[in-house]
């Protein structure tokens, strides 16, 4: 096993995709909210149409883990921790308009990232567009909760809305991807 820095949610509620679709919680969201929460389709697109300008990313950590796989085994693999999704260029008055939008951290085999991670300096779903890799997102959880690191990173209070999910490809997991909402998202897709 391994220690990790990501930054995870103290879940205040949490459900399965399923759970989450047939539940009252979601419900009392704006659609824009549940549409972002439970969407198949590419974050980063989803905000630049809605913020109606690129959004860029930042991987801030990227490192090698060891995971203990029991009977002495180890095996290597890429941890991609705090890939943040912030508003490139205008300034809309202060409002911590540079805050990110999206907190995200990702978890690969080493294998894997080196054959479609290229370019850490761009968002994960560049990587996977610019090599036209279909994919299948399954979708595991929906969270709402706190984190302090989170409210830092934000610069803004919880609590906050995060996900979980795997990329398949080729019928293969392919990454395991965790993201967490800011709530400064309402600039551009309205209140929650």
């Amino acid at each position: 096993t391994t220690t990790t820095s990501w930054h995870r949610l103290s879940p205040l509620w949490t459900a399965d995709e399923e759970t989450a679709l047939r539940g009252d919680v979601l419900k009392s969201l704006a659609p824009s909210w549940r549409m972002l929460l439970m969407s198949d389709g590419s974050v980063t697109r989803h905000l630049r149409c809605a913020a109606g300008k690129s959004t860029g990313g930042a991987a801030l950590v990227q490192r090698e883990v060891v995971l203990g796989l029991g009977s002495g085994e180890r095996k290597s693999a890429r941890d991609r921790d705090g890939e943040s999704h912030g508003e490139e260029g205008e300034d809309d008055g202060g409002d911590a308009s540079d805050a990110p939008m999206v907190y995200a951290a990702s978890w690969w085999s080493e294998e894997t990232f080196r054959a479609y991670m290229t370019d850490s300096r761009t968002p994960m779903w560049t990587n996977l567009r610019e090599k036209n890799v279909e994919l299948y997102r399954e979708m595991r959880a929906v969270y709402r909760g706190e984190s302090a690191a989170l409210e830092e990173i934000f610069d803004a209070p919880g609590p906050f809305w995060g996900r979980h999910y795997i990329f398949w490809h080729d019928g293969v997991p392919m990454t395991v991807v965790y993201e967490v909402f800011s709530p400064h998202l309402e600039r551009a897709i309205g209140p929650a």
